[in-house]
């Protein structure tokens, strides 16, 4: 015998030991592996229902070789589960097992039926939609045929409301807005002005949004009578447009002093002066702010005294209120703008040494006061004084200094990168300082600031605290002051010149620019009443001063 048959008898030895042991709970059947042919089944069950009940495991005939063994074959039959039954009852082998075989190709066709039956009606649906798609693009063309047939009747009626919506876009370009005072609502700027201002036909689109009038006469508007604006107003207005009074500090002692005016010439009607003088200040505030835009400084002195105004509710006479208020803005005028000019000019000469060159840009009332105290102190040091046009206000500096002994040149801005090198220090005055450290002042300061920095020169800036504000600004466009175009049109030398009819030429503008910004990086230090503080030190100042009033 081979070893193959050894193995299978000593397999079917153990099924039968199997059986004898199991006897009552389950069935194991082996069939003849000669009557299956190439391949033998084993079923192994436990019930009587070998149909429902029996696994048919089909096995290929092994090769005959010594290394499969008959106990791994037998692991390997005996590890699949069966499912328990209820009864104890046995079967034949070739009964079980042809049951079995017939069963199992029986149960495929059923489910087959089934799953074709289930199919139709989803491949009739798909049709039923593949047709209803065919039918609705057969139909789109024929609609869209028919609505073209429809539009084409009121065409021309169409072609008429085009041309009319085309028309009215035209006329409404070409209608010139109204600028606003640093205000988006253009509508409510234009409500709350006092004169009647013609606005500039020839702006630079950029600066559009900057008020810039034509030059002329100053008009009330018929809403308004000349009792309702004081003559101490009426008089600072004009001087305001015609450029007679100048610089931030002069405009707002100017305007402090003709409130003060204001103030004592006022009655009120019913005896309440906070709420009276609150409505009747408004006119007057309006027509200077439409006679040239306000500066920071100015609108800080404007909001000090609503604030006393306020203070005055708790006041018994009107005589006392107007007293009290006339009192805090000259307390204002005195601390915040002379005195504190005074302890700028001290803190300033202290910073000049014998043998500085110090370099300054246009005109600034405290650098002026500096370089003059300095001098009387006996320093020895020489000052260099930059000036652009159209203002040309480094030449009235020139005169005051060189009156007085100090040693000075000037030069235009175009030189600044020859004489920069030579430079110890830069003094520079103020428009305003932002919060965010950026300062805005006359155009050209940036520039000076820049070429200052790129050669290692301290740039130092000389301001009052009362010209600090809690806007921040990044750029020279959203807040600016337009001057008038015909300053940079005329020259000493020529009346007009080649662009004395520049306001007919379509192609031309002229941008007056007056102030530019400076970054705070290229600052130094800044110069104030309450010390030498770098620029990031300014939002610390608005907080004690806030906290103050």
């Amino acid at each position: 015998m081979t070893s193959y048959e050894d193995s299978n008898r000593e397999f079917e030895r153990r099924i039968d030991s199997l059986q004898e042991k199991q006897k009552g709970s389950g069935i194991v059947t082996v069939p003849n592996p000669v009557q299956l042919g190439s391949s033998f089944t084993r079923t192994i069950g436990f019930d009587t229902a070998p149909s429902s009940s029996a696994i048919p495991i089909s096995v290929p005939p092994r090769s005959k070789t010594p290394s499969q063994s008959p106990a791994n074959e037998a692991v390997g039959l005996l590890s699949g589960s069966a499912p328990l039954g209820s009864s104890n009852k046995s079967a034949s082998p070739d009964s079980d097992n042809n049951k079995s075989a017939v069963a199992k190709p029986k149960q495929n066709q059923k489910q087959n039926q089934q799953n074709q039956k289930q199919g139709q009606p989803n491949q009739q649906n798909q049709q039923n939609q593949q047709n209803q798609k065919q039918k609705q693009k057969q139909e789109k063309p024929a609609k869209e045929g028919e609505s073209a047939k429809g539009s084409s009747r009121p065409s021309s009626a169409n072609q008429q409301n085009q041309q009319n919506q085309k028309q009215s876009q035209k006329q409404n370009q070409s209608k010139p807005s109204a600028p606003a005072q640093f205000d988006i609502k253009r509508g409510k700027a234009e409500k709350n002005r006092v004169l009647d201002l013609k606005p500039s036909q020839k702006q630079v689109q950029l600066f559009s949004h900057l008020p810039q009038y034509e030059r002329g006469t100053l008009k009330l508007k018929t809403s308004f009578s000349a009792s309702e604006i004081h003559p101490a107003i009426v008089e600072l207005g004009l001087k305001y447009a015609e450029g007679v009074i100048t610089g931030s500090n002069a405009r707002c002692v100017a305007l402090i002093e003709a409130f003060q005016k204001v103030i004592k010439d006022f009655k009120a009607p019913t005896g309440v002066f906070w709420k009276e003088f609150e409505l009747y200040s408004r006119p007057q505030v309006q027509f200077l702010v439409d006679s040239r835009p306000l500066a920071i400084s100015m609108g800080n002195a404007i909001n000090y005294m609503k604030l006393a105004v306020n203070a005055t509710k708790n006041l018994a006479g009107d005589q006392e209120a107007k007293s009290y208020v006339v009192e805090k803005l000259d307390r204002f005028l005195q601390e915040r703008i002379v005195i504190a000019d005074d302890i700028i000019v001290g803190y300033a000469c202290e910073k000049i040494y014998d043998g500085d060159v110090i370099l300054t840009y246009g005109r600034s009332y405290v650098v002026e006061q500096v370089f003059l105290k300095a001098h009387e102190l006996g320093k020895k040091f020489r000052v260099v004084i930059v000036d652009s046009r159209p203002k040309n206000e480094g030449k009235t500096l020139l005169h005051n200094l060189v009156q007085h002994g100090v040693k000075c040149s000037y030069v235009t801005i175009n030189a600044i990168s020859y004489v920069i090198k030579d430079m110890s220090k830069v003094f520079v005055g103020a428009y305003t300082m932002m919060a965010n450290g950026n300062l805005v002042s006359r155009s050209g300061t940036g520039l000076v600031a820049m070429m200052a920095h790129s050669h290692h020169i301290p740039f130092i800036v000389c301001c009052e605290t009362y010209k600090f504000t809690e806007r921040v600004q990044l750029e020279s466009f959203s807040f600016n002051e337009l001057g008038d175009p015909e300053e940079i049109v005329k020259t000493d030398k020529y009346k007009s010149g080649i662009l004395e009819n520049w306001k007919n030429d379509p192609h031309l503008t002229v941008l007056n620019l007056m102030y530019d910004l400076t970054p705070s990086e290229f600052i130094v230090m800044i110069i104030t009443e309450v010390g030498m503080i770098p620029a990031t030190s300014i939002p610390a100042v608005l907080r004690e001063y806030r906290l103050a009033l």
